[in-house]
């Protein structure tokens, strides 16, 4: 059920694009779609509901680690709750923000290169 959750929270490359394209021509906002290639995925920080910026706390993946799909990458904290971060594709991660930044939501988290398991 969490799964189902997170890929309802989290579009898919096609839906982010048509959603950049759409919001790109109501404001300046653009969640980077248009730089991703099909390997590489940006995944960003859903809208959980609450209006407080989210913390990344600890890292439990590194840039150049083998990531699993269920694995969990990180922990976002706020004032009123804790999350632990599950990640929903398998690959490489290659970029991360770093400890103790403050995101809020549509902010990039880390990027994932796909397939790439080995």
């Amino acid at each position: 059920m969490l799964k189902t959750i997170l890929k309802s929270l989290f579009p898919s490359n096609k839906d982010r694009r048509k959603l950049t394209k759409e919001t790109s021509k109501t404001s300046n906002y653009s969640y980077h779609a248009n730089k991703q290639t099909d390997d590489v995925q940006t995944i960003i920080l859903p809208d959980l509901g609450t209006k407080d910026k989210l913390t990344v706390t600890k890292w439990f993946a590194k840039p150049g680690d083998i990531i699993k799909s269920g694995d969990i990458i990180c922990i976002l904290e706020s004032d009123n709750m804790t999350l632990e971060f599950e990640s929903f594709c398998s690959g490489r991660m290659l970029w991360a923000c770093k400890t103790h930044t403050k995101l809020s939501v549509g902010m990039e988290l880390f990027k994932i290169e796909k397939g790439k398991t080995s």
